[in-house]
């Protein structure tokens, strides 16, 4: 921080005022950024000068080619300013102005410190949890599989907030509601983990395993259901793309959702035990439904999700 204050006022970016030190943006051709302090009368720093601090500081150790900042919409004015301070300095810190970029998000509907409704993220956790773990034990058969149900309700309770958060796009407010992210009935967290360890819940029945599967016939599938999920499949590479490009995860999350409804569609028609066609056939779906939960898992853990198995 001091390099970055001692640099600024060499080059009379940052100047005194009343005690304060400022930088005048409307002296720099942006007069929209208005007057920024950078150091108070009192002579405590402030955010902007210790981000600059920081960009300069992590530039001279990591050389790094992008850096992100992750705050709210609110605050772009800051990161302009940030910005704008950077070109000034000249190179080669107008460069790295180039590689600093912005990732905004909204607020959450239905929290307000003033009035009263804030929930720490502890308690929603928890109780999302015992929500998962109530679901859960509502089929005794399948929960008494479960190895660690306790654990299981955990990661369905962090998924449940994870994907509310991310179903929309990041700019975009949303109303906070724990009886829609913890549903299995819509696109939401509970729903993505239940389409992912039905495909492992296939997977356990079938006697094929990962060596065997690699000579399946793809050939014999020939039915619609069949071929919309390869096609679906075959757009993932694509989807991975297009989210780290504009990082939205909203991307990825909208075509697991799209995947695993099409998944749901399917298995009547692409059964894979008790087919009457031939031993090959079921061969063979096995193996697209063992690709379909790979195609599943890994666009879960882009998102950040732990896919369960039961």
């Amino acid at each position: 921080m001091k390099k970055a204050e001692s640099i600024l006022k060499e080059k009379g970016i940052a100047t005194p005022d009343q005690g304060a030190l400022i930088v005048d943006f409307k002296k720099h051709g942006a007069k929209n950024l208005d007057v920024a302090i950078i150091r108070n009368r009192n002579r405590t720093s402030n955010y902007l000068l210790r981000d600059i601090g920081a960009v300069i500081q992590r530039w001279d150790k990591y050389h790094f080619d992008k850096m992100i900042y992750v705050i709210m919409d609110e605050q772009k004015s800051h990161v302009f300013r940030l910005c704008k301070i950077m070109e000034l300095l000249g190179e080669p810190y107008t460069g790295i102005a180039k590689r600093l970029q912005h990732v905004n998000y909204g607020k959450v509907l239905g929290m307000s410190t003033r009035k009263g409704t804030v929930r720490f993220l502890d308690d929603i956790l928890e109780e999302c949890q015992a929500s998962m773990h109530d679901v859960m034990r509502q089929n005794e058969g399948k929960y008494s599989q479960v190895e660690n149900p306790i654990k299981t309700a955990a990661t369905l309770g962090i998924s449940a907030v994870m994907v509310q958060d991310m179903s929309g796009k990041r700019i975009n407010t949303y109303e906070f509601s724990i009886d829609r992210m913890t549903s299995f009935e819509r696109d939401t967290g509970p729903y993505l983990q239940y389409a992912h360890a039905r495909l492992c819940s296939i997977a356990r029945k079938v006697s094929y395993d990962a060596e065997s599967l690699r000579s399946a016939d793809f050939s014999l599938l020939k039915e619609t259901h069949a071929i919309d999920l390869l096609r679906l499949m075959a757009q993932y590479p694509d989807m991975v793309i297009q989210t780290t490009t504009i990082l939205e995860p909203t991307t990825i999350l909208t075509y697991l959702f799209r995947f695993s409804h099409k998944l749901s569609s399917s298995y009547n028609v692409l059964r894979v035990i008790g087919v009457p066609e031939s031993p090959e056939v079921a061969k063979a779906r096995a193996a697209l439904y063992d690709a379909a939960r790979q195609v599943m898992a890994n666009g879960m853990r882009l998102l950040g999700l732990s896919p369960v198995e039961r």
